[in-house]
């Protein structure tokens, strides 16, 4: 019966349609980005970094989650920034706030 009916319905071709807002999600992305690149390396207190680190993890993992139930048909690609803006938070300055026994702090 279903695949009757299914024959019977005149198929229209699908359009696509240029939808550029999607590309919204990427705004907390650019967020993270600047706070890891201008704003971490002036901070001098660990402090006040770990403040800032958490920040900015938390703006680019919410770009994975507006992939997720926001839109759907791009999850894919903001996954991918998602976990691009992530792995640039390796606690890369971790050695300038906490260095070890043979180093000094830089200030």
């Amino acid at each position: 019966m279903y695949q009757g009916l299914a024959k019977g319905a005149a198929r229209q071709p699908q359009v696509q349609t240029v939808d550029s807002l999607w590309l919204a999600a990427l705004g907390p992305l650019a967020l993270s980005i600047i706070i890891r690149w201008v704003i971490l390396p002036r901070i001098r207190d660990a402090q006040t970094a770990l403040t800032f680190f958490i920040v900015g993890i938390a703006f680019a993992q919410s770009v994975c989650f507006m992939g997720i139930y926001i839109f759907p048909a791009h999850k894919e690609q903001l996954l991918v920034c998602s976990l691009a803006g992530i792995f640039q938070f390796i606690p890369y300055y971790v050695g300038r706030y906490y260095p070890r026994d043979d180093q000094q702090v830089v200030r």
